[in-house]
């Protein structure tokens, strides 16, 4: 019988068959060749799906999309931009971070790279980045979209091992920050080796309005956030998520570009 599975198992594989597909067709026949009834399959799927905190996971979509029409990569570049201008590889260490902080808005690495690399990738090379360093920094940092709490992967790990969200969120921390000051350091030594130039560095003033920007086009991450540490979201992400939507949409169709 096992054999039997595996084969099936790597046909699917073959002819091209979504992974997802083949782990339930292969399961689904070694139910049936187990002498099982066939209406476990339907039940285990459908218990498999019927949970609350799944919820989270469109939500999460809804997020990324409705930040990446709007302008809220381009305000969180900025922010960090201001800040590290006058280093060395500043655009890319934006990058890095920009990456990292658009990861806990969207909770997908996708959404990471489209929204960060569309933005960044033709300014990265405007500025004398080589275009494989350019291509490689955006794929890196856009996998801190992983890392970086909320994030859908983990909620799909905490969903599937029966353990607590909340603390998978929390366990992404550390881990994200770390990674991403490993790839600003990486990206800092590649742009003294290549001469990529300065950018000047920012005024105070500047600073302070690129920081009431990011502010304005952000505070749904505060609604959510206020959700969550009072209590009445902490244990459902579906909650905090859907806190934070109304705020989301109202601020990007304010301030989204023209």
């Amino acid at each position: 019988m096992i054999s039997i599975v595996l084969i099936c198992f790597a046909l699917l594989l073959v002819i091209g068959v979504p992974v997802a597909h083949v782990i339930l067709m292969s399961a689904a026949i070694g139910v049936l060749l187990a002498g099982n009834d066939g209406i476990i399959i339907a039940q285990q799927t459908v218990l498999g799906v019927n949970s609350f905190i799944i919820l989270a996971v469109p939500f999460f979509i809804i997020s990324g999309a409705i930040a990446a029409a709007g302008e809220t990569a381009q305000r969180l570049v900025n922010l960090i931009g201001v800040f590290v201008n006058g280093i060395r590889g500043g655009l890319g260490i934006a990058t890095i971070y920009g990456c990292a902080a658009f990861g806990a808005v969207s909770g997908s690495a996708i959404a990471c790279v489209v929204a960060i690399g569309s933005l960044m990738y033709p300014k990265l090379l405007e500025n004398g980045y080589p275009r494989p360093l350019a291509i490689g920094m955006i794929t890196c940092a856009g996998t801190l979209g992983v890392l970086i709490p909320p994030s859908i992967p983990m909620l799909q790990i905490a969903i599937a091992m029966q353990t607590s969200v909340g603390d998978q969120f929390l366990a992404g921390f550390i881990p994200g920050i770390v990674a991403a000051t490993i790839l600003a350091a990486y990206i800092y030594w590649q742009a003294v080796r290549h001469g990529v130039p300065m950018a000047p560095r920012a005024s105070w003033d500047e600073r302070l309005r690129m920081i009431r920007e990011a502010v304005r086009s952000n505070s749904d991450r505060s609604v959510g956030g206020a959700s969550s540490s009072s209590g009445w979201a902490s244990r459902l992400p579906s909650r905090c998520r859907t806190c934070g939507r109304p705020p989301r949409a109202g601020i990007t169709c304010c301030i989204r570009p023209p």
